[in-house]
């Protein structure tokens, strides 16, 4: 049973979630379970206020309590109230909640996994324009995760999706337009949408783009851009593209030769897990061609 407010306080919680709501959904795109510490500062002020806003009946504030439990982010966490809270504002609609509670389900979080649930919710927050629903649920429908596959509905949602600037779904929009997904291939449309979301910072597309300059695949060779892309991913700890950086390092390939320098990438790589780069530079120098026709039998999908 929900709180009898004082009309004052009530109104003042509801626009003080409200406005936080806003502000968190302006400062990530990824949702805020999947981004805490966007929440972390605001909730050492606000969770008193949002609490009250729970108790009160209030979506945004049982939205935002309940990541607070979740992650136990200025309170002691508590999973299963969090899960509840939730819960209770997804089902009054709230698209925020909505999101939250399909990833949860997605991924067992506080939940059984339930892909069926994770699709169900996907699509509510999905069709009330929340795009990183309409992002997971393209995911969903193109691999047939929890939902029959269907790669056009895929494509539509991706698009939806990448419209509002949702990178992994620009970064999916060039994987299907390059394999033919619920779109005709087309490599220049795979270009495009593969550039969009490197610009936009989205690595693994970085890493594709260097890729293509690389090899000279739908654009001309450059290996001074191939270098350019890879450096940008590999520092966002892209293992593939740290160890195409440090072979062109290795090779002076699209940047001077330099052997700190790749075994610096190598080594990162290495520590990933990397098979070709535990070999270690020397072991690289001998074995280098061996290594590119690893790499060439061996291709990273988009």
């Amino acid at each position: 049973m929900n709180k009898q407010p004082d009309v004052s306080v009530y109104d003042e919680a509801k626009r003080i979630t409200a406005e936080d709501i806003r502000e968190l959904t302006v400062a990530t795109q990824s949702g805020l379970i999947s981004s805490p510490d966007h929440l972390r500062p605001i909730a050492i002020i606000q969770l008193p206020v949002w609490r009250q806003a729970a108790e009160y009946g209030l979506a945004d504030g049982q939205y935002l309590d309940g990541i607070c439990l979740l992650e136990g982010l200025s309170c002691d966490q508590n999973v299963e109230q969090g899960i509840k809270l939730i819960t209770m504002a997804a089902d009054q609609g709230h698209m925020r909640a909505q999101d939250c509670l399909g990833f949860c389900y997605e991924k067992g979080i506080g939940v059984t996994e339930d892909m069926a649930k994770a699709v169900e919710m996907y699509r509510k927050a999905a069709s009330q324009g929340s795009a990183i629903a309409q992002s997971s649920l393209g995911v969903c429908l193109c691999q047939g995760r929890g939902v029959a596959k269907d790669p056009v509905q895929a494509v539509e949602w991706f698009r939806k999706a990448a419209d509002q600037g949702r990178v992994q779904a620009i970064g999916s929009m060039a994987a299907c337009y390059q394999k033919g997904i619920g779109v005709e291939s087309d490599p220049i449309w795979m270009l495009a949408w593969c550039r969009k979301a490197a610009e936009q910072g989205y690595s693994h597309s970085q890493y594709h783009l260097g890729w293509c300059y690389e090899y000279g695949k739908t654009v001309e060779q450059d290996l001074v851009q191939a270098a350019v892309w890879y450096r940008k991913a590999a520092e966002q700890n892209d293992v593939d593209a740290q160890v195409h950086l440090g072979l062109l390092y290795l090779r002076g390939h699209g940047v001077e030769q330099d052997g700190v320098q790749a075994e610096k990438w190598l080594s990162k790589a290495a520590k990933q897990g990397n098979a070709a780069a535990q070999f270690g530079l020397e072991g690289l120098k001998k074995l280098d061609a061996e290594i590119q026709q690893w790499i060439d039998d061996n291709p990273r999908p988009l």
